[in-house]
């Protein structure tokens, strides 16, 4: 609904978002979900107004900047969110070139790094890696938008980065992206591949088949236009939800959110190459196995930081690595699992310059539970490490919030609360 009300207004969007559309604000506000590029933040550092129901049924209503840090991220701690102001910034047009590059050269390892041997580098030269590197942070650097996607066991990678253009003129011409026939095209191939995998016939395919299949489908849908003459033109709302019926298609998600730090060679810089690093981890960790867990994508999305208490991209002043893995739900539960620790144990691992943990947490509203994390259960890594100080300052925070509307955080906690919540935060 907000999408259509963007395209037919075309004087207003979200600066980012979540890229399907049928989800509500609130469903994407609550566990502080992201876009992309390395300028946004988060959804709910966007909030400018909180209204909901308190533990007595009463209205309320929050604007305070500084309360705002804890209650535009809250996971609905607080009570009945019914509604959210959101600032908003003036439309602007999304120029898309999508384009499919070789695996090894969309985003080239670190150098030094030792690449699977079953990655084909036949033809690629170390000029052709360098060059492709800086392709890399040129996009990072210069592009608004920064989404990359391999599908496993693929040749090549879909990036989706893009720039963005203030024209009013132009954008009263835009057309919707993708049109309505194509956005129909993608509902049907996402409702398609769901009644698939839950066939008798695809649950009998061995898991790397499985792979296979999906992946180069996928690949094969998505667009390839690399001549700057044939690009996309649209509304940036359009392009921020550049696919539709994602919906359709049930999904297992993991996700990290992983500082950038900054390069001890250029001060005041950031270090790609822990960029490139975490995506290549995730690559070399699935060649290793045979059972190929993940059976529907790795993509990468990089943002900036967040001021929201709880986001786990607060405090990342070079932005942060937003990085997951997708497969089947078919896809057996003890393969996906040892998977995510693996993951887990590669994307938790690294330092900065100093020696010190980079500060990787998990997307609260992905797969996380069950975890070990540098020795600790994952609930424990992330009350005495990852938010160390942070679960404290919400608390304190929610108690002055409960305190001004007149009800407490006892009250709250019996009819808002979780066990989750409870066992985290208090």
């Amino acid at each position: 609904m907000f999408r259509e009300w963007c395209l037919q207004n075309r004087r207003w969007c979200l600066p980012f978002n979540v890229i399907m559309v049928e989800i509500t604000m609130g469903g994407s506000n609550a566990p502080i979900c992201h876009g992309a590029g390395l300028g946004t933040t988060t959804l709910s550092d966007l909030v400018a107004e909180f209204h909901y129901i308190d533990p007595h049924g009463n209205k309320k209503s929050i604007s305070d900047p500084d309360q705002l840090r804890a209650a535009s991220g809250c996971f609905g701690l607080l009570g009945i969110c019914t509604a959210l102001t959101l600032r908003l910034d003036a439309m602007s047009m999304a120029v898309m070139n999508p384009v499919k590059v070789p695996l090894v050269l969309a985003i080239p390892p670190p150098v030094g790094y030792k690449i699977p041997d079953v990655i084909d580098m036949d033809g690629i030269t170390p000029e052709d890696l360098e060059n492709a590197r800086r392709e890399f942070i040129r996009r990072c650097e210069e592009d608004y938008y920064l989404e990359w996607f391999w599908y496993p066991l693929t040749k090549d990678v879909w990036v989706n980065t893009w720039k963005k253009v203030d024209d009013p003129v132009v954008i009263e011409s835009l057309e919707p992206y993708p049109s309505p026939f194509d956005a129909l095209i993608q509902w049907g191939q996402g409702w398609l591949a769901e009644q698939i995998v839950n066939t008798k016939l695809f649950g009998s395919l061995s898991g790397p088949v499985q792979a296979l299949l999906m992946g180069q489908a996928t690949l094969g849908a998505m667009p390839h236009i690399p001549e700057p003459e044939k690009a996309i033109r649209t509304l940036t709302s359009e392009a921020i939800h550049f696919r539709r019926g994602i919906q359709n298609m049930r999904c297992l998600d993991s996700e990290w959110e992983i500082p950038i730090p900054e390069s001890s060679k250029d001060p005041g810089s950031r270090d790609h190459s822990f960029v490139q690093r975490a995506w290549w981890d995730a690559i070399s960790i699935l060649y290793s196995r045979d059972d190929v867990p993940m059976r529907l994508a790795l993509e990468m999305r990089l943002t900036g930081g967040s001021d929201v208490i709880l986001a786990p991209q607060r405090g990342n002043k070079f932005g942060t690595t937003s990085i997951e893995v997708l497969t089947i739900p078919t896809t057996p539960k003890d393969e996906w699992h040892s998977f995510l620790q693996q993951i887990a144990d590669a994307w938790t691992s690294y330092k900065d310059s100093t020696g010190t943990y980079l500060n990787s947490r998990p997307h609260w509203a992905k797969e996380w539970e069950g975890l070990i994390i540098r020795g600790q259960p994952i609930e424990q890594y992330l009350k005495e490490t990852a938010y160390k100080d942070a679960f404290p300052e919400f608390r304190k925070v929610l108690e002055k919030i409960v305190e001004a509307q007149g009800t407490t955080v006892a009250d709250t906690r019996d009819r808002f609360g979780n066990p989750l919540l409870e066992r985290l935060l208090f």
